[in-house]
């Protein structure tokens, strides 16, 4: 079962795969790589990762298909899918998002860092902006407010990371540090 924290990389281009795995990993994500869509779609079934970052381009199976079997399927489908394409195959990307991709980005125009931050806002779209991430479009832009959801979320995802108490200070720390009200 996912914890906020597994993600995982489907991508046959190794050196692509490492960067983006560096980056997750220093923000304290569990990473998983795939190298092709045959193997990542076992994985996504067997693994259940938070998310999933997505080649559209893969031998076996291609990205769009890849998107089209998981969002059939009832517990995949709002598993974010960040996919990744290059800016030529404009058909390709206009595929991904009619399947159901939560976000398309250019390689070539993309940071690891724009990747991972676009992660954090699928997987935690209720956390302000002071937390990292999008405020929620509920709250208004820029809101400063934190459900008692996203303060459960966050707790859940750091679980791995600490003992509870910590969470708990780091959380209300973070909440008077930014002016926020649960």
């Amino acid at each position: 079962m996912a914890t906020g924290r597994n993600i995982l990389i489907i991508d046959d281009d190794a050196q692509t795969a490492r960067a983006y795995q560096e980056q997750l990993q220093q923000e304290g994500y569990s990473v998983q790589i795939a190298t092709d869509g045959r193997e990542g779609f076992y994985r996504i079934q067997e693994n259940a990762p938070a998310a999933v970052l997505l080649d559209l381009m893969l031998p076996e199976i291609n990205g769009v298909e890849i998107i089209k079997k998981i969002r059939a399927q009832k517990r995949f489908q709002k598993l974010p899918v960040i996919a990744l394409s290059n800016a030529f195959m404009i058909n390709l990307i206009n595929e991904a998002v009619e399947a159901g991709a939560t976000k398309v980005f250019n390689k070539a125009s993309s940071s690891p860092r724009d990747i991972v931050s676009a992660l954090g806002s699928a997987l935690f779209p209720q956390l302000p902006a002071e937390f990292g991430f999008t405020a929620g479009q509920s709250q208004g832009a820029g809101a400063k407010y934190l459900s008692v959801t996203a303060f459960l979320a966050v707790a859940a995802a750091l679980e791995n990371f600490c003992c509870a108490a910590s969470v708990l200070s780091l959380l209300m720390s973070t909440v008077l540090k930014c002016g926020c009200s649960l």
